[in-house]
């Protein structure tokens, strides 16, 4: 099953991470359905691979709300233990989204329209809570940076402040 963009604005969890996961699911089930959108896994992506992984067929629920962007950031912010890098790194992709629920129509593969207001980069820093400054700094790894940098970025490995001033970008 395909992850919706919307989904993929925040990082997948790392292998020990992941695998604490799948030992939870197959000693205790999937707690949580996997919530879809327009046919992709809009909610629980680390979820529905590990059940991948288990053989499991996960349940699904489809995403009925009439703001999916507002559902992602909600759902993951919080429950997901970013630190500052990784925020930024996602305050980065959320800048320049369209801003608002009617841009996210079923069947609109074009997230975003010339009429729709944008999310700024000072909004997204909001958004996230971290610094305009960061954002900017995560902007300029992910549109020049080699993909190793930018993997560990959004890992959390490296921080934003210094992957953002070396000479590999």
């Amino acid at each position: 099953m395909e992850y919706h963009e919307l989904a993929n604005i925040f990082p997948m969890m790392g292998a020990e991470e992941f695998q604490d996961l799948c030992d939870d699911i197959e000693k205790n089930g999937l707690a949580e359905p996997i919530v879809l959108y327009d046919g992709k896994v809009l909610d629980g992506r680390n979820r529905y691979s590990a059940c991948t992984v288990l053989g499991i067929v996960p349940e699904t629920v489809e995403y009925t709300g009439d703001d999916p962007l507002a559902y992602v950031i909600s759902k993951n912010l919080k429950r997901r233990h970013l630190n500052e890098s990784q925020r930024a790194t996602v305050a980065a992709k959320l800048a320049n989204m369209p801003l608002g629920s009617n841009q996210y129509k079923r069947g609109s593969a074009n997230l975003q329209t010339h009429d729709t207001p944008q999310i700024s980069q000072a909004k997204a820093a909001a958004m996230m809570n971290v610094s305009e400054r960061s954002v900017a700094s995560a902007k300029k790894i992910q549109e020049l940076g080699i993909p190793e940098v930018i993997k560990a970025v959004e890992s959390g490995k490296i921080p934003v402040s210094v992957a953002a001033n070396t000479e590999s970008l």
